[in-house]
């Protein structure tokens, strides 16, 4: 006869029949930041060693360049291998983009503070025994060299793994997936610029044509047309008289009023009262003094720290220009003449005086108007060529770089191939519609899901 179990004892025959707990799943931790960013930094050495490597491989020998490549090659790929579970599975994790894009900064910030100064001579006097070993790690040129690349190529992989392990060309992460995809376009469109653009100087006058440019070494390059200077000219700030109260600062003369000469009127002066302009004589027409430079004009010697007690007659030959004032003050009032062939100051109070000087005109900018021609001679368009306003065609952009204060029919234009910029426009572009999706656009599809439906009012049954 068969005894049925207790419930006591069901409930225990069913615990032991039930399988045993799985054992519990190893995860490698991931690296921290400061972990990858010291790998980046070993790395970027390493590289840079290859650079001093490739550069001074006639010096050294092949077998031995050949020997330490393919060391760094080994040593770099049993680095992945060893660590598969640790830098590869970070390379789409935040903390390998902060590590990485941290170092970009770095680097920059060395390459805009350091000389920039492809010349070693310069950049060896600038920097005197330091120069060694800075140049050593390629700081005088830390843009083009080879470790920058490396961080820059890092960061664009830490970009590429982050677009496939999160599957950001899904819907929902259109705009993550525009900022990843603008950020590498850029960092494309820079290597491309790098890799395959040029740059160098093309030399005119008046009249003449070229139809290639001189490139840093001294390679002529081709233009795939012909520029031509039609005319070249400088624009300067016009010619100002104004009055000047000056005083002497710490050793130094320092203006704390500027009148214009040439308008009449009453102006005050602190502690002192009003100086009015009665009428101002302007210079001749054959004046010299229209043509001088800046270094010899009165104003320039006033900075140079002239004397300013008393009165001091000048040359007739600096300042032609005239003006007769009144000066009204507690102890003091007069009428007279500055410049002209009289004196340039006058005493206004202790301390004080009243000097006509003469601004010089200034460069203000300069003007080339360039014409471009086909392969066949046809003139295709004509533009001026200023210092921020480039001519652009065909892939080039031509810029005014240089001039001869001598020849007043010599230009210096700057000629410029980047061929990625195109990418770097699109990138930019794409940033500019990502950020744009993030912040403006899915704000507003969220609130518009998370609204109420609105509730439908009873009908009437009749």
């Amino acid at each position: 006869m068969t005894v049925a179990p207790s419930p006591a004892q069901e409930i225990a025959l069913e615990a032991t029949e039930q399988p045993p707990p799985p054992a519990p799943r190893m995860v490698t931790a991931k690296p921290s930041s400061l972990r990858i960013a010291g790998w980046l930094a070993a790395s970027a050495v390493a590289v840079n060693v290859a650079q001093v490597l490739v550069e001074a491989g006639p010096a050294i020998g092949g077998g031995l360049l050949a020997a330490a490549l393919v060391g760094l090659g080994v040593a770099a790929l049993a680095q992945v291998w060893i660590r598969r579970d640790g830098f590869l599975a970070a390379l789409p994790d935040v903390r390998f983009g902060v590590a990485s894009l941290s170092l970009i900064i770095g680097g920059s910030t060395v390459g805009t503070v350091v000389l920039q100064a492809p010349n070693e001579e310069l950049f060896y006097a600038r920097y005197g025994a330091a120069a060694g070993p800075m140049a050593w790690l390629q700081l005088h040129d830390v843009f083009g060299s080879w470790w920058f690349a490396w961080l820059l190529f890092t960061f664009a992989a830490g970009l590429v793994a982050t677009v496939v392990h999160r599957r950001l060309w899904q819907l929902q992460h259109i705009g993550f997936l525009a900022l990843h995809l603008g950020l590498l376009s850029l960092l494309a469109g820079g290597a491309v610029g790098s890799l395959w653009g040029t740059e160098g100087m093309v030399h005119l006058e008046v009249g003449q044509s070229a139809t290639e440019y001189e490139a840093g070494d001294g390679t002529a390059l081709a233009l795939p047309f012909a520029v031509t200077l039609d005319a070249f000219a400088v624009e300067r700030r016009p010619v100002e008289h104004r009055l000047y109260v000056v005083e002497r600062q710490g050793g130094e003369l320092v203006a704390t009023r500027s009148l214009d000469a040439t308008v009449t009127g009453v102006s005050e002066v602190a502690d002192f009262g009003t100086v009015e302009v009665l009428e101002f004589v302007p210079p001749h027409a054959e004046d010299p003094a229209e043509g001088a430079d800046d270094a010899t004009s009165a104003f320039a010697r006033l900075r140079m720290g002239a004397p300013a007690e008393g009165t001091e007659p000048e040359p007739p030959e600096l300042v032609r220009a005239a003006v007769r004032v009144r000066l009204l003050g507690p102890d003091r009032d007069a009428t007279l003449t500055l410049g002209g062939d009289g004196p340039l100051t006058t005493r206004l109070d202790e301390g004080r005086t009243l000097r006509l000087a003469r601004r010089s005109d200034d460069i203000v900018n300069f003007v080339a108007t360039v014409g471009v021609e086909d392969d066949v001679g046809q003139r295709t368009r004509t533009q001026e060529v200023r210092v921020n306003r480039p001519l652009r065609h065909a892939g080039f952009a031509l810029f005014q770089a240089n001039y001869d204060p001598e020849n007043p029919k010599y230009a210096g234009l700057l000629v410029v191939h980047d061929p990625g910029m195109p990418l770097v426009n699109l990138g930019m572009l794409a940033l500019v519609l990502g950020v744009g999706q993030l912040m403006f656009i899915a704000p507003a599809l969220r609130r518009r899901k998370q609204r109420p439906a609105p509730t439908p009012s009873p009908r009437l049954v009749s």
